[in-house]
């Protein structure tokens, strides 16, 4: 669903929510489960966004089923509940 420019890795590598979480204080730990939850749910309302525009653009037979929200269920882990909408 595009190039994922400005939304893959938003939490780098390198950043210590990823690797060791036993070195972040306590107020570094909840901070930064801020920050993440607060980072997802920007990107969800990008994926709604772009979901939008899939359901309206990309026929069945290019999504290879039968409507958006079970080709992005099939090509990711989410849940058909998960989604927005549903």
């Amino acid at each position: 669903m595009g190039d994922g420019e400005g939304t893959q890795g938003a939490v780098p590598d390198d950043d210590p929510a990823v690797g060791e979480t036993w070195r972040l204080s306590e107020d570094q730990l909840l901070e930064t489960v801020l920050t993440v939850s607060s980072e997802i749910a920007r990107l969800e309302a990008v994926r709604v966004k772009l979901m939008d525009a899939v359901d309206a653009r990309c026929r069945v037979d290019i999504l290879g089923h039968p409507n958006a929200k079970a080709w992005l269920v099939a090509h990711t882990m989410l849940e058909p509940g998960q989604l927005a909408g549903s």
